[in-house]
């Protein structure tokens, strides 16, 4: 405690000296506990083109009381600390808590899985979100390496939450569906709690070092992420399909395109690179035998040419791999099996 003894000085005619109300503490007075830190790589996170991978950061506490932590970027080479200022508000982050959700498309909404996970602490809400706002964006998390959308949000547990009725596979990503497992990371994508690296940050094939320290960490949080450039290359072609006519297999398929997400003039989609262009590479027994490029989407795999891979030894099924060659790089690719 602190004990004043006051007494008047001055006389009339003094004027009194200027005065501050103060600027009040509105943080709750709580334990600030340990960081935990979360660096994700997204997709195309708007409706500009990025030039340069899209790396968050994200951070929050298992107590309530958590507030704020410096974050620094860590050379791999030499070890040293790169400051980069302070961390974004908490954000919501968890864990899956039970077997995670199974493959299914992309196209239309997953009324049939549920994800549940476990939030670091209670004070971390969920809430749900109309058709209207989830088309506009709303409810977007990170699940893994997928990014999902959520409608409905039910509370379960002191800090579990059920998820339901999901858009899958957001901007690109249903290639990350098939590898869900229990106990990995949940993130809600909010744009104030997330810091988003600059790109001179960032670089293709990096690995990203990042180590965040609070005032409740007796040692440094640490995440990483190897940088793969999804926001920089096309996704997979869509609707790939192959007719044997003859004794030629056509092959056909959809561009997709890494603008143009809200289909808003109900055309084609803007090519979104520098050329159109793809490659079509085939596979035997895990071996390429045959790669080709195309600048439209179809090809025509001849009599000939399936003659002379089977003069070379190959017969029986045979993998296909489409990708979209773009501006920075090849995406990913589309896959068919076919038979000669």
């Amino acid at each position: 405690g602190v004990r004043l003894g006051l007494s008047r000085i001055g006389g009339a005619g003094v004027a009194a000296p200027p005065a501050s109300a103060g600027v009040p503490v509105v943080q709750i007075d709580a334990l600030h506990g340990a960081t935990n830190l979360i660096v994700a790589e997204l997709p195309v996170p708007g409706d500009d083109l990025p030039t340069a991978p899209v790396a968050v950061i994200a951070a929050a506490g298992v107590q309530p009381g958590w507030r704020s932590a410096e974050l620094f970027i860590e050379d791999s080479a030499t070890g040293g600390l790169t400051s980069l200022g302070s961390t974004a508000p908490s954000a919501t982050i968890g864990s899956v808590a039970v077997t995670p959700v199974a493959e299914v498309g992309a196209a239309l909404f997953d009324m049939r899985s549920a994800v549940e996970v476990e939030l670091l602490n209670a004070a971390m809400l969920l809430s749900g979100a109309d058709d209207p706002a989830l088309l506009n964006g709303a409810n977007r998390a990170l699940l893994g390496r997928e990014v999902i959308q959520f409608g409905e949000a039910t509370r379960i547990g002191t800090t579990r939450w059920r998820l339901t009725r999901l858009l899958r596979g957001r901007r690109g990503t249903e290639w990350a569906m098939a590898a869900h497992e229990t106990g990995e990371r949940f993130l809600l994508l909010e744009d104030d709690s997330l810091v988003t690296l600059p790109s001179d940050r960032v670089q293709m094939g990096a690995t990203l070092l990042i180590d965040a320290i609070g005032i409740g960490d007796l040692t440094p949080a640490q995440a990483q992420e190897n940088l793969s450039g999804q926001a920089m290359l096309p996704p997979s072609p869509a609707h790939a399909h192959a007719l044997y006519i003859g004794d030629t297999w056509q092959l056909g398929w959809t561009r997709r395109s890494r603008a143009g997400w809200r289909w808003v003039d109900g055309a084609d989609a803007p090519l979104g690179e520098e050329q159109e262009l793809y490659r079509i590479t085939l596979l035997h027994d895990g071996a390429p035998i045959r790669s080709v490029e195309t600048a439209s989407p179809g090809w025509t795999y001849d009599a000939a040419s399936i003659a002379a891979d089977q003069g070379a030894g190959v017969s029986g099924p045979v993998i296909v791999e489409i990708r979209q060659i773009g501006t920075h790089g090849a995406g990913r690719s589309a896959t068919l099996e076919i038979a000669i």
